[in-house]
């Protein structure tokens, strides 16, 4: 992930060089990984795209963390991608989804991968989720409690 976002914002980079702040970061971190350990993750990758694709085609759905925990407060992040991460580099379509908001502040969400070419299907699972899950967040959300 690295890899590839440093070489698609190198132009930026060359252009703005510090003023992009983290993602300046990023992209000189990302510059160190070498093209043989690239192409050894993508080798890895694509090693489990059939066995991950084979368990979720199985699912009508399936329902996983968004994040390690709850989002941070304004608008300077999103949060870590951490639990996106995977989803992305098996290039399956994925929704992340933060419906609800308890009243102790814990606001939670979830991702929702499908298989490759299943974007209608990932949306779909998510609008029925949007509309069922927020009346158990108490229960989702044990920290809010």
């Amino acid at each position: 992930m690295f890899y590839e976002g440093a070489r698609f914002h190198q132009q930026r980079f060359k252009e703005y060089g510090t003023r992009l702040a983290d993602l300046a970061d990023l992209v000189r971190m990302a510059f160190q990984i070498s093209e043989g350990r690239y192409d050894e993750a993508k080798r890895l990758y694509r090693g489990v795209q059939g066995p991950s694709g084979e368990f979720v085609q199985g699912h009508t759905g399936i329902l996983v963390p968004a994040a390690t925990g709850p989002a941070p407060l304004g608008l300077s992040s999103t949060g870590d991608s951490e639990m996106n991460a995977p989803w992305t580099a098996l290039g399956t379509p994925a929704i992340s989804n933060s419906p609800a908001s308890s009243g102790a502040g814990c606001r939670w969400g979830y991702n929702s991968p499908q298989t490759h070419g299943q974007d209608a299907r990932v949306l779909q699972t998510a609008s029925i989720c949007t509309q069922s899950l927020p009346a158990h967040v108490e229960q989702a959300c044990p920290d809010c409690l």
